[in-house]
């Protein structure tokens, strides 16, 4: 599921344009309508109303912007800085300014960026990633884990610099949800069973952590999830009287989700007897 924020400024699809962005000003080069349905590099250009190339002497630096669950992101800031300027000036105003977005009834293009930047010796540029001032549910401002150098010549062929996928991580802590499913032998007599639990979480994907599980306040095991995990741990449970039982799993949480907890009880049947030599006439 994609994730929908409403749109910043309402564009008309398939123009380039610019918008004032509340607590960004001005801001040329935003994303207008609908991008390709595949990646960036592909198929963009044309959908996005512009040339299939950038123009001699400029370049694009382009990607895509997912959450923690793979989901694409619209109204992402995408900036440019200049990094030779930001050195001596940190507040140095953005060479270019992008707000990722794409119309919801055209497909799944959604979280696109395409910076327009300078060409030239010694174009490098800090590539920085935020929410817009004032959002009710902002992910962690982050930059790239380098500068992206661009070179070239001002009359050379435009560059395209394709990033790729950038994550975001939600400033708050994801919420995540445990399912519990004991299996059928936990409520019957003298059989012991086992209880398959299931993390998810609408932002981030795979749940990872710590999960523990009691049985009537006791505790019965620990697993660690791990990405390979999948967000699932199976534990055995011991055989349990009859009468009802209370299974509870604990999440301790991690640094992106919250910690969590769920019970189920469960009803052990006693098992019917069986007499000796029992029958009727």
């Amino acid at each position: 599921m994609t994730r929908r924020r409403p749109p910043l400024a309402l564009l008309a699809a398939g123009a380039l344009t610019a918008a004032l962005v509340p607590g960004l000003g001005f801001v040329a080069g935003v994303a207008a309508g609908p991008v390709a349905g595949a990646t960036p590099a592909t198929g963009a250009a044309g959908l996005l109303g512009v040339t299939a190339e950038p123009p001699a002497g400029r370049a694009w630096i382009q990607g895509l912007v997912v959450d923690r669950a793979g989901h694409r992101l619209d109204d992402v800031v995408v900036q440019a800085f200049d990094a030779a300027e930001v050195e001596t000036d940190p507040d140095a105003d953005p060479v270019a300014t992008w707000i990722t977005y794409a119309d919801p009834a055209d497909g799944p293009a959604h979280g696109f960026f395409r910076l327009y930047v300078p060409q030239g010796q010694g174009a490098v540029y800090d590539v920085r990633f935020s929410s817009p001032e004032g959002d009710a549910d902002p992910y962690r401002a982050r930059g790239l884990d380098g500068a992206v150098l661009i070179g070239g010549g001002k009359r050379a062929a435009g560059k395209v610099e394709d990033l790729g996928t950038t994550v975001m991580t939600l400033q708050r802590r994801a919420e995540t949800r445990i399912s519990l499913r004991p299996s059928r032998d936990v409520t019957r007599q003298h059989r012991s069973g086992r209880l398959a639990v299931t993390l998810t979480s609408p932002d981030v994907d795979p749940v990872t952590g710590t999960v523990a599980v009691s049985v009537d306040g006791r505790a019965r095991g620990r697993q660690v999830l791990t990405r390979r995990s999948d967000g699932r741990a199976a534990f055995a449970l011991p055989v349990l009287r009859p009468g009802r039982h209370t299974l509870a799993v604990r999440y301790a949480g991690s640094r992106l989700v919250a910690a969590a907890s769920a019970r189920v009880v469960v009803k052990v049947d006693r098992a019917p007897r069986t007499g000796k030599g029992g029958g009727g006439r």
